[in-house]
């Protein structure tokens, strides 16, 4: 993956200074038809003065490569990480499936001896309720010290009633959204020091720059488009391809990140 991404940005960088030069050598144009408007002889009108004016010079014919490299675009690292996290997941639920069930029913074995227990004692403060013992409180006192016992039980019942909920939901789709929440840990460790969030955020601030520069070419491009004169067509000639390359160059610069 690094290797593909070192590739295609080799290609973008050349491409960067084709356009580069490209712009440059389009300013070089104007200035030659500036030049070309002051050498004109000054009885002439405006409009004269630029039907008159020879074309630049022919250029170059700026071609940009074509990155063999990301095709699908960050595509790629996003199958990687899904086809891992796919496998741990599998892993995980294939491991741990099994003890979650043995672990519910331990639970609820659990919960019907604390329930059958606390029943028991129901039964026998009820028998000493309702026997008279003499010479004694033992017949008062009992059923109190069984009542105190059975409250102390009921924060342990309800203790076992929110464990037994949360492994009801582990095995009703929960575990696999623990799991989900793993995820960017995953995407870290499989991706941590290639950089990949720096070439994010440099590449959408190339996308800005070269947008920002496209738009200003196709403005310029629709201001000389209706004039027929040699030299203005020759400019918008070169407007046009300039517009053209930004936007191959911003694609291919979309092709090396994520949400640009």
């Amino acid at each position: 993956m690094v290797a593909e991404l070192k590739a295609h940005y080799k290609i973008i960088d050349e491409n960067k200074d084709v356009v580069t030069n490209q712009i440059i050598t389009f300013g070089s144009q104007v200035k030659y038809v500036s030049d070309e408007l002051e050498k004109a002889d000054k009885l002439l009108t405006a409009t004269e003065k630029i039907e008159r004016a020879s074309a630049p010079p022919a250029t170059s014919d700026f071609s940009l490569k074509e990155s063999k490299a990301l095709k699908d675009g960050m595509g790629k690292k996003q199958k990687l990480l899904d086809n891992n996290f796919k496998r741990f997941r599998e892993a995980t639920l294939s491991s741990l499936d099994p003890v979650i069930d043995n672990f519910s029913s331990t639970l609820n074995l659990l919960d019907e001896t604390v329930d059958d227990f606390i029943q028991g004692l129901k039964n026998a403060r009820g028998t000493f309720e309702h026997i008279d013992i003499p010479f004694t409180n033992l017949d008062t006192a009992i059923p109190i010290l069984i009542t105190e016992a059975i409250n102390s039980l009921k924060p342990y019942q309800t203790a076992l009633e929110s464990v037994k909920t949360a492994v009801r939901s582990l095995r009703g789709g929960g575990l696999n959204d623990v799991l989900e929440a793993y995820r960017p840990y995953i995407d870290t460790a499989l991706f941590e020091g290639t950089q990949f969030q720096n070439v994010i955020v440099l590449n959408k601030a190339s996308v800005n720059i070269y947008e920002s520069s496209k738009a200003v070419f196709k403005d310029i491009q629709y201001q000389l488009s209706d004039n027929k004169a040699a030299a203005v067509e020759a400019l918008d000639k070169q407007a046009d391809k300039v517009v053209k390359n930004l936007a191959a160059l911003i694609g291919q610069l979309k092709r090396g990140s994520i949400d640009v």
